[in-house]
């Protein structure tokens, strides 16, 4: 969890995430992606409890997950609009961001990553 005095948080509950945003097209009807940019965020984070299993979209229900909990707006993927997920890598594993909530009285988002089976080269 993030705390916060006043105008202060305490950086002791944080830990260092890499936050990956990419983009990419379809060419020749395959997917080709890339990196748009890495920066290190910081992120609570916490391990995800099964009883928030319900709450992940399907297909995403039976691989390790964990809830981040950061001050970055992430995305998840958005087929309408084009958008496509933003991964986080945390303790050498790579997590697909898939659930984003905005805990707006409280200044920060509440985002849930499952297991990736992708390493960084892939994306």
């Amino acid at each position: 969890m993030i705390f916060d005095i006043g105008a202060e948080v305490l950086p002791c509950f944080y830990e260092n995430v890499l936050h990956i945003k990419r983009t990419g097209n379809y060419v020749s009807g395959r997917f080709v992606g890339s990196i748009v940019y890495q920066e290190t965020i910081l992120a609570g984070v916490q391990p995800f409890k099964s009883r928030d299993l319900q709450n992940l979209p399907e297909g995403e229900q039976v691989v390790g997950a964990k809830s981040f909990y950061t001050l970055a707006a992430l995305r998840t993927v958005d087929d309408k609009n084009a958008i496509i997920e933003d991964y986080l890598q945390h303790d050498g594993r790579l997590y697909k961001v898939v659930t984003v909530n905005a805990w707006g009285s409280y200044g920060y988002f509440r985002c849930v990553g499952t297991l990736s089976d992708k390493n960084i080269g892939d994306l």
